[in-house]
């Protein structure tokens, strides 16, 4: 969903912007409001904006500045100039800092519309632009996804040949600097092309603000390498949002997971198990932007990520699987790992694979399970010397989908807990700011998740939710007090009491005073 900021020193033309554009475009724009230059600001520092609509003459900094500041923070933002001026100046110098469009309040509210249609379609063909021009830079990154996957999986860094593959690259990365991890899930398995346009287009997203690698793990995932500065970081999370966005309308959710400390090149393994096993504690839900707290990690295996062999590397893939919830790629990947048993003539080989199944099977069945599934249920479970193949993989299989089970039972139970606060907030916040963005920081999630959850979870979308709460308040209030219309307007926020009545008489039929005339009439 694209956001659209209003910004305009008049609070009632910026409350009337704001009630009409959320009722053109209700789900398919996040829209706030401002009342100075200033206010926005701090809105931009915390949030991405997509489109600035505002005025150009404001007391303190002028819209013109404010643009100056948006394009530094957002650089893919469309700025309207809406102004009461049709000053040829005032639209030169619009012009000239490449103003999206310049929009005369007298020419009413069809024209404003139409231009903010006209913007979301242009942030749509610039996604397309975006897709075709990452897929050539990613070319000259290939050698550097080769060696951090294989620091990845254990294998050692040299120097020479990172300093090498960065300078090839064209990524500003320094290797003499640490570097910040992540994890990318996408909704579904996909074909090479199209998971490697999906990655390049997010690194593409990236660039401008800093260097960010992506390298693909399997048809579904890929782990992140990035290396921000300090400013980078307070932004991370609004850029990371927008390319979410713009994966979604590619038709895939994109979930990622980003650690919050920082790890040495040569690191890399060792940085890379501890993130899965904090994925599998936290299990993010499709679609969700979290962070890994490296101080929460409590290991569950004591198998290396170092693959030494065919089937330990089959191993290492089943236990990234399940620890990131992907059932379908697991169910591939155990009669894979099981024909390499059986193919394994080297007892000493054989041995040290049963060792390492059966030890993914105790951490699985003890760590990831204890409380989840009655105990009768996990002694089933344990492998014995001498137990047959056939059993062995019976037996994972129904690990696995216990697993499996308690993650989806989890993520329901968390996500139905996320609609409940959800409506709390809106029921206690009547009178104040509603948007995406404001719930979202009250609570402490991401504007694209809750508006994902709440559309998944709830029998209504997110904006008629707020409107049947207001009218509902409205309507006891109607009905029960004698409180001024303007008043009721107020509290169920309004600011001006016109706006709340044709609101009303809209989902009623009926004006608020017939309203509250008939509900005495039939008490």
């Amino acid at each position: 969903m694209e956001s659209l900021l209003i910004v305009d020193d008049e609070v009632i033309i910026a409350d009337g912007l704001y009630h009409m554009l959320q009722e053109v475009f209700q789900d398919r724009l996040e829209v706030r409001r401002c009342y100075s230059c200033d206010e926005a600001c701090a809105v931009m520092n915390r949030n991405r904006v997509d489109i600035l609509l505002t005025d150009i003459e404001m007391p303190g900094a002028s819209g013109l500045e404010l643009h100056r500041m948006v394009r530094e923070r957002w650089p893919m933002t469309r700025v309207i100039y809406l102004t009461g001026y049709s000053d040829f100046d005032y639209a030169r110098r619009a012009l000239k800092q490449r103003a999206f469009a310049y929009v005369l309040k007298s020419e009413g509210d069809q024209v404003l519309i139409s231009t903010v249609e006209r913007a979301v379609e242009n942030l749509q063909e610039e996604s397309a632009r975006l897709m075709r021009q990452a897929a050539v830079a990613s070319e000259y990154a290939r050698q550097l996804r080769q060696l951090v996957f294989h620091a990845m999986h254990g294998g050692q860094l040299q120097e020479e040949s990172l300093l090498a593959a960065i300078k090839d690259s064209g990524f500003p990365f320094d290797a003499h600097r640490p570097v910040r991890m992540g994890y990318g899930m996408f909704g579904a398995a996909m074909r090479p092309e199209l998971l490697h346009q999906s990655m390049n287009l997010i690194e593409e997203l990236m660039r401008p603000h800093l260097p960010m690698l992506l390298t693909d793990m399997n048809a579904r995932c890929f782990s992140i390498v990035f290396q921000p500065s300090e400013e980078d970081s307070a932004l991370l999370e609004g850029h990371l949002e927008n390319a979410q966005r713009m994966i979604e309308q590619q038709g895939q959710q994109l979930t990622l997971c980003l650690m919050d400390c920082e790890t040495e090149w040569k690191a890399l393994g060792k940085g890379a198990a501890q993130m899965l096993e904090l994925i599998n504690q936290v299990s993010p839900a499709s679609g969700e932007l979290v962070t890994l707290h490296a101080t929460q990690a409590q290991p569950t295996s004591s198998m290396p990520l170092v693959s030494v062999s065919d089937g330990q590397a089959s191993l290492i893939r089943m236990k990234e699987y399940l620890l990131t919830g992907q059932e379908d790629l697991f169910a591939e990947e155990t009669p894979r790992f099981f024909q390499l048993l059986a193919d394994t003539s080297d007892k000493r080989s054989t041995d040290e694979l049963y060792e390492a199944l059966a030890q993914f099977m105790r951490d699985c069945s003890g760590a990831f399970l204890t409380g989840d599934i009655a105990s009768p249920a996990l002694e089933r479970l344990v492998i014995k010397p001498g137990t047959p193949l056939s059993e062995l993989q019976r037996k994972l299989n129904h690990l696995a989908q216990e697993v499996f089970n308690v993650r989806s039972k989890k993520q329901m139970h968390r996500q139905r807990h996320i609609v409940r606060q959800i409506d709390q907030y809106i029921a206690e916040h009547l009178s104040g700011d509603l948007s995406l963005t404001a719930i979202a920081d009250a609570l402490h999630f991401h504007p694209t998740y809750i508006s994902r959850v709440y559309r998944e979870c709830s029998s209504v979308s997110f904006s008629d939710s707020i409107a049947q709460s207001r009218l509902k308040k409205a309507c006891s209030l109607l009905s029960e007090t004698d409180q001024s219309i303007a008043s009721i307007a107020e509290q169920t926020g309004f600011n001006t009491a016109n706006y709340f009545a044709r609101w009303f008489r809209k989902w009623m039929g009926c004006t608020a005073q017939e309203y509250r005339e008939r509900s005495r009439d039939h008490a």
